[in-house]
């Protein structure tokens, strides 16, 4: 193996241990030096090495935080911030998670995604990749509960301005482009089942409700089946389902 470096910072016996800080050097008239950490390539049959960052842990106090922030800027764009996994021509794609920390006698930690505050704020945006057989799957689901499973809730933005909109929320399934046969995704919205076996064992509800107005009246809700150029259009049933026997 080749030779070990490491690199630590004075210890202490009451006080607060010594910190280390890497910094690359200032420019009075061009760029400051860039700052790189990588590990090396492997030869043929290894695995190149990983790269670990952690903070330590604690006892009666809070570990420590990890903060990556980029730098400001007064006239043009600020640092962007990327994370790309590993590119693999012949294997798998390298994974990328995100996961807060467990607390098994506590309320486990949060993830919040934000985009900044601006004149118009930022933009989020998740997708999958297009391929050349089949798409990834986008999935969003809250985990399973020994008392009351939680809720997915999704609102579009307030407007706060005179005669303005506020932010609609539009659910499409995916097209079918090819000529020959291709059929357009489904929208699926089903309620909750319930494996209850006696009478208060109900299946969820499933509402839709126009918005509520003040002075005008309420939204109007409109139903209807797809334009077809060549065929008929689609079929319209509201219907129940059959009962079990009592």
């Amino acid at each position: 193996s080749g030779g070990f470096v490491l690199v630590t910072g004075g210890p202490a016996s009451m006080g607060t241990g010594g910190s280390i800080q890497i910094m690359s050097g200032q420019s009075d008239s061009t760029s400051s030096g860039n700052l790189a950490l990588l590990t090396a390539n492997a030869e043929i049959s290894g695995v190149s090495g990983n790269v670990s960052i952690e903070t330590g842990s604690g006892f009666l106090g809070e570990s420590g935080s990890i903060n990556l922030v980029t730098g400001a800027a007064t006239h043009e764009e600020s640092g962007s911030m990327r994370f790309t996994s590993g590119f693999s021509y012949y294997g798998l794609g390298g994974d990328i998670e995100f996961s807060s920390g467990e607390a098994p006698s506590s309320i486990g930690g949060s993830f919040s995604l934000s985009t900044g505050e601006g004149v118009e704020s930022g933009h989020i945006s998740m997708r999958t990749s297009p391929a050349t057989s089949t798409s990834g799957n986008f999935t969003m689901e809250v985990g399973t509960g020994s008392d009351t499973g939680s809720f997915i809730q999704m609102i579009s933005g307030t407007s706060q301005g005179m005669s303005q909109v506020g932010g609609d929320v539009t659910v499409t399934a995916g097209a079918g482009t090819n000529a020959v046969s291709s059929i357009g995704g489904s929208v699926v919205l089903t309620a909750g089942a319930s494996s209850g076996y006696d009478a208060a064992g109900n299946g969820g509800d499933f509402s839709v409700t126009t918005g509520a107005a003040e002075g005008g009246d309420s939204g109007a809700m409109n139903i209807f089946t797809g334009v077809s150029s060549m065929a008929s259009s689609g079929d319209l049933t509201i219907g129940t389902s059959d009962s079990g026997t009592a």
